[in-house]
């Protein structure tokens, strides 16, 4: 039994069906339900909280994507599963029916109109066996044929509802593997074909960490024009699709540490407010990209106006990932990646503005007692103790932390970590705030700025 609540997503799930199904969790005796929270002006997801031996189970329906969200504990999924199966089974089983019946009812209907009107002999045959090919002229053989036909819907029917039990199963496998696509997106809006090709090109000079597939073009020209690339390293894989006429580029794939490196990549450079509601919607959150940025504020007032819009963008990313978001994962410690890139940058910014110029930010340092410091020639240029403390402090953070956790090849330890509890992510996330507020707060005593 996994620790880690399970996550599944029924895409083009209808409101009715979502109703039905949280109703039948509990009518079924499935669990028990704890809590609802209807969509409403400020939010368009509906809530539900269940419990189950102590445990709980969030089903959660977007009503604009009509994507229905289930967590549970792998233990509880296959019952879960099924029950949805067998309602989405029988949506479909009963709008088939119906389609049936009105299509009988319309042929019907045009049989008697031509007799009716007095159609000829042969003109009521070929009526007739557009219906049933093999209908008899006799009353008796008509009832025959007509009861073959139910007969013969009831079949298909059965087989359409088999089909779909089958496929949902199927994608319920599919789901699992580790490289299967289509599990998660993010869109970014107003992206030229410039900076697009900027991205291609830095995949492509990397090649060792990353294989980039040929472009797939459709409707090339027209302004539905897509290209999509296939992007691979290791086991992971995921689709980069890009609109020129429309300027949108879209990442879809697993959540996973290459999907995070990618997001990344294509969020430089990229508007504040368009890049975090990207993610925002990404992570399915009710806030706004102007609420995170005022809780960003408040959990480091003093370093707010020393970020860069980059930093702000990264570390904005980890508030809503490492903090808001209620999302399960099998690893945490791909979500440090964009804070920590925040706090390099802030290292870089800072350096910058005394005129440390390194290709690295670890090029400005040496160590000292088994620490690392500033190196003796900045100190001597700068000749700010409190400057020198604060590098040092920062890079500290930035090196040990980082690099031990956040998959980083450049560990000299050569270590990396897996975080599998989102509580330990999320307090490395609070205290690296925490020492980045802290000695932003003794910058702004000594009267530092970094423009």
């Amino acid at each position: 039994m996994g620790v880690i609540p399970e996550k599944t997503d029924y895409k083009n799930c209808s409101k009715e069906l979502s109703t039905r199904f949280a109703e039948a969790l509990s009518t079924r005796k499935i669990c028990d339900r704890v809590a609802f929270v209807a969509a409403s002006d400020k939010s368009h997801f509906d809530r539900y909280g269940f419990v189950k031996d102590n445990k709980k189970i969030s089903v959660v329906y977007d009503n604009k994507a009509r994507i229905l969200s289930v967590t549970a504990f792998d233990e509880l999924m296959p019952e879960i599963n099924k029950l949805y199966v067998s309602l989405a089974a029988a949506d479909v089983k009963s709008q088939k029916t119906a389609d049936v019946v009105i299509k009988s009812e319309q042929k019907a209907n045009a049989i008697k109109a031509s007799a009716k009107n007095g159609a000829s002999r042969s003109e009521f045959d070929k009526s007739k066996k557009s219906v049933k090919p093999s209908a008899a002229k006799s009353d008796s053989k008509q009832k025959a044929a007509g009861s073959d036909e139910k007969k013969s819907v009831s079949i298909k029917n059965q087989t359409a509802v088999k089909q779909i039990i089958k496929s949902e199963i199927q994608k319920k496998s599919e789901d699992n593997q580790p490289d299967q696509e289509g599990c998660g997106d993010i869109s970014l809006k107003k992206y030229t074909e410039q900076r697009f090709i900027g991205i291609i090109n830095k995949l492509k000079k990397d090649r060792k960490r990353y294989k980039l597939s040929d472009a797939v073009i459709t409707d090339k020209g027209k302004p539905t024009e897509l290209k999509v690339f296939t992007i691979t390293a290791g086991n992971q894989k995921l689709k980069l699709r890009f609109m020129p006429k429309k300027q949108v580029v879209q990442l879809q794939g697993k959540h996973s540490a290459l999907f995070t490196e990618l997001q990344l990549l294509l969020s430089e450079e990229t508007d504040y407010r368009a890049a975090v509601d990207a993610h925002i919607e990404q992570s399915r959150e009710d806030k706004k990209a102007s609420e995170v940025e005022r809780q960003l504020k408040k959990l480091i007032p003093n370093a707010f106006g020393f970020l860069s819009q980059q930093s702000k963008i990264d570390f904005t990313i980890g508030v809503i990932e490492l903090i808001n978001s209620k999302e399960k994962h099998y690893d945490y410690s791909m979500l440090l990646l964009p804070p920590f890139r925040g706090l390099e940058r802030l290292i870089f910014d800072l350096q910058r503005a005394q005129n440390v110029i390194v290709k690295m930010i670890g090029q400005a340092y040496e160590k000292q007692d088994g620490q690392y410091v500033l190196k003796a020639s900045y100190r001597r240029k700068i000749n700010s103790v409190v400057y020198a403390e604060v590098m040092a402090d920062l890079y500290r953070e930035y090196f040990e932390t980082r690099n031990f956790y956040a998959h980083s090849d450049s560990s000299e330890k050569s270590e990396t970590r897996m975080i599998t509890q989102k509580e330990q992510a999320s307090a490395i996330f609070e205290k690296m705030l925490a020492k980045v507020d802290y000695n932003c707060k003794k910058l702004s005593e000594i009267g530092f700025s970094v423009q």
